[in-house]
């Protein structure tokens, strides 16, 4: 089987995946926890190797050669590695002031942990805060991560950071590939069982693989940009998976306390950021390229949560298999 590591070079060797919880100290939250599938890190965790190895030959049918791409936004060098930004089912003229801004190299407005601070102002009203890009992440000393950010003022709205995988990294045209996230890092601070207007503030980080460019859109009879028919995201395996979600604590007064799961305390209004290790990883999600030997990735959620959602990727590694330009 041919192996081909990209984006950061690995020294250490693939070990059988732990499929139990691993314990870790959490800064934040002062005390060693085991929450479900993944893992709180504390700020003294070193970000230059994942928590878990499992091994490519347990999701990838034998015999297929396979690509690994780590994408490490934790240095905050500014390299995205070719992810932007996509949001759909907004007011088109929110939309196009954020592409506006985008395309000048203007300034989108407040970050995490000041956007909090900004809401229902003059300010916000020019495009929700919408921005996806490289950022500080907050209350953890020197770490960066990929945000995606955006108010929902409508019923609903949609976040993705998107990636065009192609030739340039040796796919072929009208070709069969498989796609697994195998780990990824990120940083959160979402409330389990808290509600408010459309829906719970919990997400789920949604991977999506698509043989169709997903920034073509369509305004429709309200004047709001959608996905057209042709380029909507899969909503169903095997093109669609989650990653888990993005709830650190859960509020006091649950109905049902979650074994394990620390409570809720907002220190000047917010929740802090925690990072945490994903260590599950999506099934195999399946892809055919293009003619021209294009596929998109996406990972990130429609929400139907009216409020603020902001959320932070600090480093992907995922897997690719099938065949490759040599």
């Amino acid at each position: 089987m041919k192996k081909v590591i990209l984006g950061l070079f690995i020294t250490t060797s693939f070990a059988t995946f732990a499929n139990q919880p691993k314990i870790t100290q959490s800064s934040h939250l002062g005390t060693n926890l085991k929450v479900f599938d993944y893992d709180f890190l504390s700020t003294s965790t070193p970000l230059n190797s994942f928590s878990y190895q499992p091994k490519i030959t347990d999701f990838f049918p034998s015999g297929r050669n396979n690509k690994i791409f780590i994408f490490d936004f934790s240095t905050g060098d500014n390299n995205d590695y070719g992810f932007k930004g996509l949001f759909r089912d907004i007011p088109k003229e929110k939309h196009d002031n954020y592409l506006s801004i985008v395309e000048s190299g203007g300034d989108l407005g407040p970050v995490p942990p000041e956007t909090v601070t900004k809401l229902a102002t003059v300010e916000e009203q020019s495009h929700w805060f919408m921005n996806a890009g490289i950022y500080k992440v907050p209350d953890n000393d020197n770490v960066y991560g990929y945000l995606l950010q955006g108010v929902n003022r409508s019923d609903d709205m949609d976040k993705y950071m998107v990636r065009k995988f192609g030739p340039e990294d040796g796919l072929l045209p009208n070709t069969d590939y498989g796609l697994v996230v195998l780990e990824a890092i990120t940083a959160d601070n979402d409330a389990i069982g808290a509600y408010g207007p459309g829906g719970g503030v919990l997400r789920n980080y949604d991977v999506t693989v698509m043989d169709k460019d997903p920034y073509p859109s369509v305004v429709d009879y309200n004047n709001y940009v959608r996905f057209t028919d042709d380029n909507r995201p899969p909503s169903r395996y095997p093109g669609v998976d989650d990653l888990g979600s993005t709830g650190v604590c859960q509020i006091v007064g649950t109905f049902a306390p979650l074994p394990g799961v620390p409570f809720c305390k907002a220190v000047n209004g917010r929740i802090a950021y925690v990072i945490s290790s994903k260590p599950k990883p999506t099934r195999r999600l399946q892809v055919k390229t293009n003619d021209q030997g294009f596929f998109w990735l996406l990972i990130g959620e429609h929400s139907g949560h009216e409020g603020l959602d902001e959320y932070f990727i600090i480093k992907l590694k995922i897997a690719v298999d099938g065949e490759f330009a040599e």
